[in-house]
């Protein structure tokens, strides 16, 4: 009987405190104390936070013979790449052909084995995403990497690029208001940029799937990036979510930020994406406008296996 009791009594605090004996009585406490959130100020204009920037064609990212070896495996192996200022450049290519791990060499996760990445002629810092981020490149991830427990509104202000000044003291001490409240506008022009200013103190974790997907955009955005890097934005989204996430790709885009998009909906590839490179094995495979890459035999034959061969008796063989 013992055991049973101890049963019944977990099954009801796991039912009936989803948060926790702590998290119930924090939540009751602030009920029972509610003291009244103050107002959010007016959003800042979108001219200040996202300034547009001028989309010349110029090479803004060059990859130079790039190779990235997990021991014998060579994930990437002499990939030479230019991203063009002012494009949306996509990155596809079948399960294992390497996509994930360009990325995470350009953004800092990993070291380049060999090779050279170069942002506006300059060497990009390597196996640092901190100081990757400083030279003006942002990223989001295939998996969502967010603050679950912060609202929508905290998720942006904390990425927040060029709002914070003040020493830590002061902070504590709650003398940098002024900051905050800048913050905190900054963050709503933000999240009205992707659609979420009525969810601004909405948490993350309580944010349907598309609604986190669309706030980590958001987030990235607010680092004010030369070069955004989405990382498979569409996988798990429903129809009328992608269609809103292709809406907030091209308002991005027409602030002139530069973006590389790796995606398997061909459909949003081809609807954003000037160019895009086809990546097998590590090696590029084709390189050029959606409509003809969709085309290319060696891409047709990555996706698809063998190509069909007609033999002379009119029937086909692999």
């Amino acid at each position: 009987w013992r055991k049973a009791i101890f049963a019944l009594m977990l099954f009801s605090v796991v039912v009936g405190l989803p948060e926790g004996i702590m998290g119930f009585l924090s939540i009751f406490l602030a009920k029972l104390f509610r003291v009244p959130e103050a107002p959010l100020p007016e959003p800042s204009d979108i001219e200040t936070i996202l300034p547009p920037r001028a989309a010349d064609g110029s090479p803004l990212l060059v990859l130079d013979d790039l190779k990235r070896h997990f021991g014998g495996v060579k994930a990437v192996d002499g990939l030479s790449m230019t991203i063009r200022s002012g494009s949306i450049h996509g990155l596809i290519g079948p399960n294992g052909s390497g996509k994930s791990t360009v990325v995470n060499v350009i953004s800092g996760l990993y070291t380049p084995s060999s090779g050279r990445i170069l942002l506006r002629g300059k060497a990009l810092p390597s196996g640092s995403l901190y100081r990757v981020s400083k030279a003006g490149v942002a990223r989001t991830f295939q998996n969502l990497q967010l603050f679950s427990e912060l609202t929508a509104l905290e998720n942006i202000m904390v990425a927040l690029k060029g709002v914070y000044h003040s020493p830590l003291p002061l902070v504590l001490l709650g003398l940098a208001r002024g900051e905050e409240r800048r913050a905190q506008a900054d963050a709503l022009c933000l999240l009205d940029r992707i659609g979420l200013k009525d969810e601004a103190r909405t948490k993350a974790k309580d944010l349907t799937y598309g609604a986190q997907r669309f706030l980590e955009i958001g987030r990235a955005l607010a680092r004010k990036p030369d070069l955004l890097i989405l990382d498979e934005p569409a996988a798990g989204l429903a129809h009328p979510d992608v269609v809103q996430l292709i809406d907030i790709i091209k308002r991005v885009h027409k602030r002139g930020i530069t973006m590389i998009l790796i995606e398997h909906h061909m459909d949003v590839v081809s609807e954003l994406c000037d160019v895009v490179t086809v990546l097998d094995g590590g090696k590029v495979i084709a390189e050029g406008p959606p409509d003809e890459v969709k085309r290319h035999p060696k891409v047709v034959e990555a996706y698809l296996g063998q190509p069909l061969q007609t033999d002379i008796s009119g029937g086909t063989e692999p």
